[in-house]
């Protein structure tokens, strides 16, 4: 990986923020877990004019709800792992997931550097997600 990978990875998903129609000082939940993507998406939020706001990967119950809630964050980034086994959030009304992917993922470098709408379950990807 160089420097370059990850700005160009950056630049993408703050240019799909914005193209989302995110708000000067709207927050971003992200829920990459401790992966490289989490590190972009802080970045790219932040481009997109938007705060980055980190959500526990390891959060269970009710607690994940809770805090997209507290947080009015209408754009949810995770990655490819997440939107699986986050179903209850991927589903809330007005939500937008944003599955980032690329970087570095235990040690190997991916080829991937898209982002794209993730869909939830019973729902199309038009209105459930993006992938970059």
């Amino acid at each position: 990986m160089t420097y370059r990978d990850p700005e160009r990875r950056t630049g993408q998903l703050a240019r799909h923020l914005a193209g989302l129609g995110m708000a000067r000082g709207e927050r971003v939940t992200i829920l990459p877990g401790n992966r490289t993507e989490a590190t972009e998406s802080l970045l790219a939020a932040t481009q997109a004019g938007g705060i980055g706001v980190p959500l526990d990967a390891g959060s269970r119950g009710a607690e994940p709800a809770r805090l997209l809630d507290d947080r009015g964050a209408r754009v949810i980034v995770t990655d490819e792992a997440h939107p699986a086994h986050r179903p209850e959030l991927l589903s809330r009304p007005g939500v937008t997931a944003v599955a980032a992917e690329g970087g570095e993922s235990n040690g190997a470098a991916s080829t991937g550097n898209t982002a794209r709408e993730a869909a939830s379950p019973g729902r199309r990807a038009a209105s459930g997600g993006t992938r970059i």
